[in-house]
Order: structure tokens, then sequence, then C-alpha cells
């Protein structure tokens, strides 16, 4: 019996050793792609020349320190451990990188861009406090699907004066999202073709470092459907610059919902506006839709209270059906074959195992048994003896 304690505890240690077991704190480490091009963490991550493949599902992080790369994820899975980990799924700290093919899912952040002049392209986002989170310009933001996350596209750029971001955002789905766009001080984002759908507000804009919503910057929406969004335009109250006044003019948030020619799809345009009609059928309505942020209650010591809005802009020439934009130019949903997202607050566990370790189990066993046969073929023979 002794001996045959002694087998199965050598067992039990030479398993413990060669197989991966889930080490979540080991799972989090940072995978970094350096500037030389070396990958600190090279498992799960393939290199060819200047791209780079994911070949497995990942729950690590990812940093990106070097310049002229393409990430492709190969339609894999990058999950997080929950909206509150404090960390961001990939933080893009280089330039001419394009981001694409990812399913990003449970993390604080999904894609971090601090440096400028980057591609985020056909990737999958939910469950993040913030899916894209840019804080530099030249962005190109094109064909993502984006859904329930707090902010889905988050703009902000630390300066004074809003600088222009020339940060474009184009056929995406962002839907059940409770921000579609947040920006904070920046200037010059074009906005087109987005399918935007049941979210709590479609636009959220802030002052910048003076508190003065001037500081939201001058931007342009246009070719867009806004479908179902309980609200449109929120403007954060504290961007007023200080207390509330009888009489505060709005302003015009955003820059413009039009080109100049064409402008949105608004899923309620008939019912707000149940005499408009078409224009010489040109897919436009004759009257244009008037956005406005919800009225903001105010009151002052000297008993001076009152209600007032505080942004207020127009499209002048809504579209006048759904299908104004081409479904070409949208993002489908996820297929069939999609990987679900998990609602865990911890890491989704891997349950790939490398061939070589079966094969280093199966011969372990294999030498347990023999062992154990030897052990009870010797016990009878001394018991005969």
């Amino acid at each position: 019996m002794k001996n045959s304690l002694i087998v199965i505890t050598i067992f039990i240690l030479l398993c413990s050793s060669i197989i991966p077991f889930n080490d979540v704190s080991a799972q989090t480490s940072t995978i970094i792609i350096r500037s030389d091009g070396i990958v600190s963490v090279s498992s799960g991550i393939q290199r060819d020349g200047d791209t780079y493949v994911l070949t497995t599902d990942l729950n690590s992080p990812i940093e990106i320190q070097k310049n002229n790369i393409i990430i492709d994820g190969a339609n894999h899975t990058l999950q997080g451990s929950g909206k509150n980990n404090e960390l961001a799924a990939i933080s893009l700290k280089a330039s001419n990188v394009t981001i694409t093919n990812f399913y990003i899912a449970d993390w604080t952040t999904g894609i971090y861009g601090a440096y400028a002049n980057n591609t985020i392209a056909y990737n999958e986002f939910s469950d993040t406090n913030r899916a894209i989170a840019l804080y530099d310009t030249n962005y190109v933001i094109n064909g993502n699907i984006i859904q329930r996350s707090g902010s889905g596209i988050y703009i902000k750029l630390d300066t004074v004066n809003p600088p222009k971001g020339n940060n474009r955002v184009a056929n995406n789905q962002i839907i059940n999202n409770q921000w579609a766009f947040n920006i904070i001080n920046s200037n010059g984002t074009t906005i087109a073709q987005n399918y935007v759908a049941n979210n709590e507000v479609v636009l959220t804009i802030s002052g910048g470092q003076n508190g003065d919503y001037r500081d939201a910057g001058y931007h342009l929406f246009h070719l867009n459907d806004f479908i179902n969004n309980k609200q449109v335009l929120y403007v954060n109250p504290m961007a007023a610059g200080g207390p509330f006044v009888s009489g505060l003019s709005p302003i015009s948030p955003a820059g413009n919902w039009d080109n100049g020619t064409t402008g949105n799809h608004w899923s309620d345009y008939v019912t707000k506006y149940p005499n408009a009609s078409e224009i010489s059928n040109k897919g436009i309505g004759n009257t244009p839709y008037l956005i406005e942020t919800e009225p903001i209650s105010w009151s002052h010591g000297n008993g001076e209270e009152g209600t007032t809005i505080l942004g207020r802009a127009v499209d002048c020439y809504p579209l006048v059906y759904d299908g104004d934009i081409s479904t070409d130019t949208k993002p489908q949903p996820s297929s069939t074959n999609s990987p679900s997202v998990s609602s865990s607050t911890s890491p989704n566990a891997s349950n790939n195992i490398p061939n070589e370790y079966v094969i280093v189990v199966i011969l372990v066993i294999a030498i347990l048994i023999t062992s154990l046969i030897v052990i009870t073929y010797r016990k009878k023979h001394w018991q005969k003896h």
C-alpha cells in the first residue's frame, strides 16, 4: 500500500508540472509588440513580416509599440475580465497601425488610441466602458460593430483649444450603448454612413480644459441612420462654464448635421413631422429635423429659476427613407459562427491543450498502470512465501 501511494503522488506531481492549468494572473500579463518587432510573449501571435496574426483566443491585453504594421485578430476573441478591470484590450502606442478582425469583450476600454494616424476596421466590441477611445488625430474607424457599451466611440484631445482631429467614423453599427458618441475637446470629425440604433444618447459633448462647451469642437454628421435612439443630444451641464443664467443662448453643438445637400435618416421623422413630404422624389424631407437637448432646470439664490435648453441643432436635409444608406456600406451583424460573449467577470479559460502535453500524460498513465501491476504482483508473490 505504501508503494502505491508513492506512485500516485509522483503521478500527481508530474501532471501538475506538465499540464497548463489556467492561471488568471499569467493570462492578464500584457503582450507587447515592441518597436523592434519582437513579441514579448509569442504564444498566440504569429508574425509574417509586418503582419501579426492571432492564432487563438486570448485574454491578455496587447500593447503595440511598432509603427507601420497590421494586427489581424483572425476572428479570434480578446476576452477581458469585466468593465471594471481598468485595462485596455489593445493599447495603440504607435502610428500607421491597422487593427482588424477582432472580437473584443469585457474590458474597460476596447482599443485605446494614444498615437495618430491609425485604422480600426472590421472589429466587434461588446460590454466595455469605452469601446474605442481616441486621444489623438487622423483615425479611420470603419466597418466595426459596437454594442452594449458605455461609450461606443469616445474622442478627447487634451489641449486648451480644440485642434482639428480629422478623424473619420464611417460604415459602423453602433447599437444598444449608453452613448453612441462621446466627444470632448476635439474638432473636425466626420461621422458618416453609420447605423446608430437603440442607444440611450446619440451624442454627448463636454467642454475641454476650459470647461467651456465651445471646446466640444465642430463636426459633420451626414448619411447616418438614426433608429430608435432615446435621445439625440446631451450637453454636459458643467460644460456651460459656470452657473446657469436666464436667457442662455443654445449652441449648435457638434457642427453640422448635414453636408449642405444631404442629412441623416431619423426613424421618428414622420411621427415628429406628420405633415412633411418628400421634395421632388429626391428622398429628402421638406421639413428640417430639429435637434434639442432636454431642458435643464436651474435656480439661483435670489429666487430666480427656470429651464434652459443647452444645445440646439438642425438637420436641414433629412433623409426620408431608411434605405438611403446602401446596405453594401453597412457592417453586417455577427454570423452564427461568431463566438458568444461571456458575461462572467473572470477570463474565459482556454481549453486548447497542445498535443505534446496529451502524449506525455498518456505515457505517465501507462507508467502508473505498469507500476501498480508490478506492485500488486510482488505483493501476491511475497504473500505466497
